[in-house]
């Protein structure tokens, strides 16, 4: 009978112990599983983000930053877009974003500013973006957050959606400035930089709805997904090793 016991007891053990290692793979697989949706990323909501200046007899207001010059805008990457149409945007962005987006839209990031005239290379120093800015200027964010890269543009299912935000948020201190056809245009540059598949077409309020910046939710086919059936399993596993220690004990 002890040996009955101790065979019992070491069973139960066993099990238990399976379990708890089960629980740990399981905890260790989900904090390995990528989070991140590739060939996006976020362009932040209007109180962090920030497009480029206002424009006075054609120069962008970022202090003296009208005396340098942006370089060109980037060539096309794909031919999904319509050419005229994404060299368009392409112009405007470079005309209107690049200042404080970046000139590759990497954001205001320090090597992005280094590049800029050594005495306008602090946009929040006294009297130019900070809150003691001129009357025609704007305060300006200390984080304007990169629009092409990895992990931008995830916050869009859509073409459609991309361009909404755009038109009803930048720029940043002037929201709906430009045209319908200027911000149809923008959606294009930023997409084809992405390489969201577009099939050669300009966009607009007819085809930009089945754009997809990245795959629609897969819908559920009723399969238990393994996680929830792993864990089930591990549960089951300690509560029966529990009820066979508990016997051998009597």
């Amino acid at each position: 009978m002890t040996n009955d016991r101790f065979g019992a007891r070491l069973a139960a053990a066993i099990m238990i112990a399976a379990a708890v290692s089960l629980l740990i793979s399981i905890r260790l697989l989900a904090s390995a599983s990528p989070r991140g949706v590739a060939n996006s990323a976020v362009l932040a909501p209007p109180s962090t983000g920030s497009p480029p200046a206002t424009m006075q007899g054609g120069r962008p207001m970022m202090g003296a930053m009208g005396s340098f010059h942006v370089p060109p805008a980037p060539t096309a990457v794909t031919s999904f877009y319509d050419a005229i149409q994404r060299q368009h945007g392409g112009e405007l962005f470079e005309q209107r974003c690049s200042t404080c987006h970046g000139d590759r839209g990497q954001g205001l990031t320090p090597e992005w500013r280094a590049t800029w005239p050594e005495a306008e290379q602090n946009c929040w120093q006294s009297k130019c973006h900070a809150s003691n800015h001129p009357p025609d200027g704007f305060q300006l964010p200390e984080y304007v957050p990169a629009v092409i890269g990895e992990q931008t543009l995830a916050r869009f299912q859509t073409a459609q959606q991309l361009f909404e935000y755009l038109r009803a948020q930048m720029p940043y201190h002037a929201p709906g400035l430009l045209s319908d056809q200027d911000y149809w245009a923008l959606t294009a540059f930023l997409l084809d930089a992405h390489r969201v598949p577009a099939g050669g077409r300009a966009l607009d309020a007819t085809t930009a709805p089945a754009v997809q910046l990245r795959p629609a939710p897969v819908p559920s086919s009723g399969v238990v997904p393994w996680r929830l059936a792993a864990t089930s399993g591990a549960i089951l596993l300690v509560l029966a090793g529990l009820v066979v220690w508990r016997r051998a004990g009597h």
